[in-house]
């Protein structure tokens, strides 16, 4: 399993190179050209491109044009060519808004290495729940409102004062956040505040809002910390269609004031103690050490281990476990410290139709070993850690390698009698495929989801999670989400514009689309310039736990007491959590 952090468009590293000829000049252009089989004459850079049917194409950087594939001139010597990758035609017309290319850059040696390309786009998403426990002040936005005028609201950073004058008519302030709303779970609203006088609380979806017309909640009557129920009909919307919402704080018809120190949507925690889960990706840990790795999962206390299980032919077109007894002796064991094995399997490759049948065949033999031993000796379940989206295609036709990705997973379930479970990045919470919800899609095909949700922030932790963990609930699919306490290495962000001259072109090559790295800013001969506008990082402190073990402990208590009340959570993924980094 590989960290996940944005949608990975284009994965490739391109060697620097030069184009001198033998009498040491330079060629004045260069070809990009585009061929459905290896290119006649030796490329100076290429790049295969699978397409979703298994088949592939080339994309190469030459010195001439071959007459056997689809050409470009660039109208640039090679050797100013840094890097060039495909997109796709719908991220190509945004790539005017701004493009951002995120890698490393070594100009001396190297090269230039582009992990990903990130292109604003204009499709609207799912607004992100705002997070629980967490003072809201800083988050919402305030307006007064009445006819008398006679409520004055003044805001800082940390907390809000709301003075009213003696009147008869509806007077107050209103509290909403229209980039945001409410996580869709049972919650409570908590304010903490010094009064003068007794304030009506009240709440408004999107109707209520516009129609003034907030559901009571009850009044703020003494100084300290309250606490409200909400409505349930603010997380009766599913999907797309989350209703706005407002809080709002009525002055009395008295004089008064209200201080309010803090204000935070909460719950009770769930009365269910969550699993943890870990990863062990090398066999040789259970294979030859499986006392001392048991050993390390009670002290842990992580009672789901997910592990590599290996495979060997058996007969031609036949897979049998490699080491059955070993493994039904580990799976024994480890039940006797109540800890549940899971097989573990992923390739990108599994959505392709080769890899579809080879991946049937593994999961035929997983079963058929389960099938072989007693209940104390079988397997839990199979976890699939495809990730599709490693593969710099992915990007080019998102669709259709989603749809094979349900497919893929749809038969796998068919060979199986165990539990299935699914490894996905947080950013699929809201990807689509064949005109439906990829969530909704595979709904019917697993057992549990494993959402690898890769940041260190506990408010973006609950943003991504909460829609999974929203979705399982009404699906009654188990939600594991998994942190990461792996390496993460540092990435550079370059921003580029449209400009009259720049460094990086938008090129059409045979109705593809195309982004070319130059050595220098270069007005375009046909197509789009953009021009560096500034440099930024990507950290990978904010998406890795490495190195900080001890908050990484304190965020998994918090956030295993916040999660707890979605029946489906079914507890925290450790990815790269181990005893020895606890230790020193």
């Amino acid at each position: 399993m590989k960290p996940c952090i944005l949608p990975l468009l284009l994965i490739f590293c391109l060697c620097g190179a030069t184009d001198a000829r033998s009498d040491g000049s330079t060629n004045a252009s260069s070809w990009l050209q585009f061929c459905e089989s290896a290119p006649g004459a030796e490329p100076i850079r290429s790049r295969e491109y699978l397409h979703i049917d298994g088949s592939r194409r080339v994309l190469s950087l030459a010195e001439q044009p071959d007459p056997a594939c689809t050409n470009l001139e660039l109208s640039v010597p090679a050797d100013a060519v840094r890097w060039f990758g495909r997109v796709s035609r719908k991220k190509a017309s945004a790539v005017g808004r701004g493009v951002i290319l995120q890698g490393l850059v070594n100009e001396d040696g190297e090269g230039v290495r582009i992990s990903e390309v990130i292109v604003s786009d204009a499709t609207e998403t799912e607004k992100a729940a705002l997070p629980l426990k967490e003072n809201l002040l800083t988050a919402l936005n305030g307006r007064v409102y009445g006819v008398e005028e006679r409520a004055r609201l003044t805001m800082t950073g940390t907390g809000l004062t709301l003075e009213c004058r003696a009147g008869e008519h509806p007077a107050g302030v209103v509290l909403r956040n229209d980039r945001s709303r409410l996580p869709r779970v049972s919650l409570e609203l908590v304010l903490t505040a010094e009064t003068t006088a007794a304030f009506a609380v009240g709440y408004a979806d999107g109707i209520g809002h516009r129609l003034e017309a907030p559901k009571p909640l009850g009044r703020v009557t003494t100084s300290g910390r309250q606490t409200f129920a909400l409505p349930a009909s603010h997380n009766s919307a599913t999907g797309d269609s989350v209703p706005d919402f407002a809080f709002t704080l009525q002055c009395p018809s008295a004089a008064g004031s209200l201080a309010l120190a803090n204000l935070e949507v909460t719950t009770d925690p769930g009365v269910r103690t969550p699993e943890r889960s870990i990863w062990i990706w090398r066999p040789s840990e259970w294979l030859e050490n499986a006392d001392a790795l048991l050993t390390e999962l009670v002290t842990l206390g992580t009672p789901v281990v997910y592990v590599s299980v290996p495979l060997a032919d058996s007969a031609p077109g036949a897979l049998t476990v490699s080491h059955p007894e070993a493994l039904a002796e580990f799976i024994r064991r480890a039940a006797e410290r109540r800890i549940d094995v899971w097989a573990v399997e992923g390739d990108p490759h599994a959505v392709l139709p080769s890899g579809q049948t080879h991946f049937a065949e593994r999961a035929r033999a997983l079963d058929a070993f389960n099938a072989g031993q007693p209940a104390a000796e079988r397997l839990a379940g199979v976890q699939y850690d495809i990730e599709p989206y490693l593969l710099p295609e992915f990007a080019l036709d998102q669709d259709a390698w989603l749809a094979a990705y349900v497919e893929t997973i749809a038969g796998l379930k068919r060979e199986l009698t165990m539990p299935l479970e699914v490894a996905v990045p947080f950013w699929w919470s809201g990807l689509t495929t064949g005109g439906g919800r990829l969530l909704d899609r595979l709904a019917p095909h697993v057992d549990g989801v494993n959402v690898m949700n890769y940041r260190t922030d506990p408010v973006l932790l609950q943003q991504f999670a909460e829609p999974f963990l929203a979705w399982g609930a009404t699906e009654g699919v188990a939600v594991r989400i998994a942190l990461e306490a792996g390496p993460i290495a540092d990435e550079d962000r370059w921003h580029y514009r449209a400009a009259e001259s720049g460094r990086l072109w938008l090129r059409k090559i045979g109705g593809e689309d195309v982004l070319v790295l130059l050595d220098r800013p270069r007005p375009s001969p046909t197509g789009l310039a953009l021009s560096l506008s500034h440099q930024s990082q990507l950290v990978g402190s904010h998406i890795t736990f490495k190195g900080d073990l001890t908050r990484m402990q304190g965020v998994m208590a918090e956030l295993e007491l916040i999660w707890s009340v979605w029946p489906s959570f079914a507890g925290l993924a450790l990815h790269e959590y181990r005893l020895a980094e606890l230790t020193h």
